[in-house]
């Protein structure tokens, strides 16, 4: 699951770390600009705003991200606690208000609700040609029978299926994969998609020379 965090102070990295370290793939901007670009190209994604903009810029900000992106679950982090700033939020669009003092458990425990809310909003259950994917347990399945799969396998897998049909780049596929400030070697793509193939069938994901990948569902 990939998290966008809107965050004023990028310096700020203690709560990325803490995402990270759960294997969720963050990606951080600064400026309701930055989201309204980033969520224009990406699907599912659940936004995490610090509402510690200077003024009432933080609510400014949570009103635009709502407009641009109607469906994301917008969980908001705030140091304040009260009726007025709570119905606020909430009016403004928020799903969930934490305090910014909250414990990481019960953050993730959120987390996880909003992920329960993105799987009943879409079909748990992608299926092309003999693979399908239980997104609801992390589950691959090749004609019924389940194949063990590493978790960046997996994302792959799933980014790919989610997106048959259509050409994915090396960039699409790798940002989808890795935090922005995540090293990435330069052949790992290659490794992931042939393990991926070992795994399904040879033909399931196609090379289109100088484009990227397709996944085509076949074996």
């Amino acid at each position: 699951m990939q998290i966008l965090l809107v965050q004023e102070n990028p310096q700020n990295i203690e709560l990325r770390c803490a995402l990270a370290a759960q294997d969720y793939v963050v990606k951080q901007v600064s400026c309701a600009g930055a989201a309204i670009g980033f969520m224009a190209t990406e699907r599912s994604q659940i936004i995490i705003l610090d509402l510690d903009f200077p003024g009432d810029q933080g609510m400014c900000v949570l009103e635009v991200l709502r407009k641009s992106s109607p469906f994301a679950p917008i969980l908001v982090l705030t140091c304040h606690d009260s009726v007025r700033l709570r119905n606020s939020c909430f009016d403004r669009g928020a799903d969930v208000l934490l305090q910014k003092t909250v414990a990481v458990p019960e953050l993730l425990a959120r987390l996880r609700v909003l992920e329960r809310w993105l799987t009943r909003s879409s079909n748990p259950v992608i299926k092309i040609g003999n693979v399908s994917i239980d997104t609801v347990h992390h589950s691959v399945f090749v004609d019924g029978r389940e194949v063990p799969m590493p978790r960046k396998e997996y994302m792959l897998l799933k980014t790919m299926m989610n997106n048959a049909g259509h050409v994915q780049s090396r960039q699409f596929l790798e940002m989808h994969l890795y935090n922005w400030d995540e090293e990435i070697s330069s052949n790992a793509l290659e490794v992931y998609v042939h393990n991926l193939r070992r795994k399904l069938g040879r033909n399931f994901i196609r090379t289109v020379r100088g484009l990227g990948y397709k996944v085509s569902g076949d074996r």
